[in-house]
């Protein structure tokens, strides 16, 4: 699908092109009732499409929305499991649960961090020395820095939130869920 959504961008037919990437080329040839790959190969058949998409111009920007708006929704389902887990951190930690409760999460970020800051110096060292390793051993240290750098980052953006950004998507988030209501 995306040669076709390419091609129909090129031919200065965006709109069209992002209608069949929202919802798919069968979906929008059968509401149209056209070919679009054989109109796509002659200069006729561009204009026809040009002309059709003018024509159902409203149909193919709402087609087009759809994919904007799962999007929303996975971000919104994002934030709230982001929110939900923050919330459950707090209340185990005043809670009356065993002191081991309490420390899993906190044990669990100071391990990853450790983890990260030694891989991390370990892959300086090593290119400071200028020692080389096999390709296992390096792969194995360069996976294992990726992995614990993930972790690291998430430990980070559940701590102190994502990015200064995600206090605009919050609101921009708040703004297109109450214009959907």
């Amino acid at each position: 699908m995306a040669p076709i959504v390419a091609m129909l961008i090129k031919s200065g037919l965006s709109i069209l092109g992002g209608a069949v990437a929202s919802k798919g080329q069968e979906l929008i040839q059968e509401k149209l009732g056209i070919d679009i790959g054989a109109m796509l190969g002659s200069e006729e058949g561009r204009l026809k499409l040009k002309q059709l998409e003018m024509e159902h111009q409203q149909f193919l920007i709402t087609a087009s929305q759809a994919t904007e708006v799962r999007a929303l929704d996975y971000f919104k389902s994002e934030v709230e499991d982001r929110k939900s887990a923050r919330e459950t951190a707090a209340t185990v930690a005043v809670s009356e649960a065993p002191w081991y409760q309490k420390m899993l999460m906190p044990a669990m970020a100071v391990l990853v961090t450790m983890g990260f800051f030694f891989c991390l110096g370990a892959l300086f060292y090593l290119s400071a020395k200028g020692i080389k390793l096999d390709d296992n051993s390096r792969d194995v240290l360069i996976y294992a820095f990726g992995v614990l750098s993930s972790g690291f980052m998430a430990i980070i953006s559940f701590l102190f939130g994502s990015s200064s950004s995600s206090a605009g998507k919050d609101k921009i988030l708040g703004a297109l869920a109450k214009e959907r209501s």
